[in-house]
């Protein structure tokens, strides 16, 4: 139908998209992204939080950029 016919143009043209709230519910469709190949992920927030609030989500493949570590955020600002 006309939802494959927009995953597969996009699993074509990948792009990257950066989430910067790591809610439950976010996280949850983070991984249905990452399980169709639709799109690269970029997670906003610490290692903890997201595993705390993504407990039982497979986010393999997502970058995760913690803005209290890492070393980009002073350029950022």
């Amino acid at each position: 139908g006309f939802i494959d016919v927009i995953k597969e143009k996009a699993k074509a043209d990948k792009k990257t998209i950066v989430l910067p709230e790591t809610e439950e519910k976010n996280l949850e469709e983070a991984e249905a992204v990452l399980k169709e190949g639709t799109a690269n992920l970029i997670l906003v927030g610490s290692k903890e939080e997201i595993e705390k609030n993504g407990a039982g989500c497979d986010l393999t493949g997502a970058v995760i950029v913690d803005p209290e570590t890492d070393e980009r955020t002073a350029g950022y600002i």
